[in-house]
């Protein structure tokens, strides 16, 4: 197992400012790392992979309804004859998802107890889109991402600390970009992008994160690579 008490003790008393966050990075595996992975199918021929990806924003609760023709520029994954319900009872990010930081650590422990000979996990895909703009001392405050942030990589530390094999984790994103249908609409970014200029200011959400890894690193005592 990867992780220890003492690790996701050190996140838990990691506290970055703004807003006295917590939060952990974990760092890749060495080069050459891999594991046997299998097919669901235990007559299938075995295949060899490096790891399994996942992407995890949010979590989905639907309910059967009518199927429903869409505007094929804005479909989703519910618009299958399903109707998206939302019983969390937490905030909501700008895209309308809701926020529930425990969804990741019960979806990562969940894959690691259904699938025992499951490859090392890379969470390639995580964040949350919110509000800000540049004030006029040229700073953006985003607390609302940093807060997000911070809950789902406790939630990452929580699953390796209970033996789930978990070798990295991916922010998204780095910058503002265009996001498939919602386009320049919606903002994932820790630097925000002027569209029009294209001037680039980091959030306070990127000194967050630039501060939180080698924070990390120097508790646990854990290697740059």
């Amino acid at each position: 197992m990867r992780g220890s008490r003492q690790q996701v003790r050190s996140v838990r008393e990691l506290r970055m400012r703004p807003g006295g966050v917590r939060g952990l990075q974990e760092s890749p595996p060495a080069v050459g790392e891999s594991r046997e992975g299998v097919a669901p199918d235990d007559e299938a021929p075995s295949v060899r992979l490096d790891g399994r990806a996942a992407l995890m924003e949010r979590p989905i609760t639907v309910a059967a309804a009518p199927h429903r023709v869409v505007d094929p520029e804005q479909g989703t994954a519910v618009d299958s004859g399903v109707a998206e319900l939302d019983p969390y009872g937490t905030r909501h990010t700008t895209m309308g998802w809701p926020v529930v930081p425990t969804a990741l650590r019960e979806l990562l422990r969940d894959l690691d107890s259904r699938y025992p000979r499951l490859p090392p996990i890379w969470i390639t895909e995580n964040g949350s889109a919110e509000s800000g703009s540049v004030t006029p001392d040229g700073q953006v405050h985003d607390a609302e991402r940093i807060d997000y942030l911070a809950g789902h990589l406790v939630a990452v530390a929580v699953a390796i600390a209970a033996g789930v094999d978990i070798r990295g984790y991916c922010l998204w994103s780095l910058l503002d970009n265009f996001e498939w249908a919602r386009g320049y609409e919606q903002r994932f970014g820790l630097i925000c992008v002027d569209y029009e200029s294209l001037t680039r200011t980091p959030k306070d959400s990127y000194g967050w994160y630039r501060g939180l890894i080698p924070a990390h690193r120097a508790r646990t005592k854990e290697p740059a690579r």
